[in-house]
């Protein structure tokens, strides 16, 4: 990381922390927030990864980045293979198999 004074990550911290909160009020208030605003889960993740990239890739030391980098990996395709939802859902989420 390069060496600089800068000070206004704080700033973002509790940013980042107001809007946590807010989104925690949000989704369990709002009932389908995430299904009417598919962009707003896209970007909801996207956050997610970037704090859990930095925590876990960027601030890491030695063998923990490597885990780091394999974790994020796994979310990144775990979302792959389960997009955000863009419509409400239905019945209990299982795909039913036609004969």
């Amino acid at each position: 990381m390069p060496r600089f004074r800068w000070g206004g990550g704080v700033w973002i911290n509790y940013g980042l922390t107001v809007w946590w909160c807010l989104d925690v009020f949000a989704v369990w208030f709002i009932p389908g927030l995430t299904q009417r605003w598919p962009r707003y889960e896209r970007i909801r993740r996207g956050i997610f990864l970037f704090l859990g990239f930095n925590a876990a890739v960027v601030f890491a030391h030695g063998p923990s980045r490597l885990v780091g980098i394999m974790a994020c990996t796994a979310v990144l395709v775990a979302w792959g293979r389960h997009p955000a939802q863009t419509g409400p859902r239905t019945g209990s989420g299982r795909q039913s198999v036609r004969e």
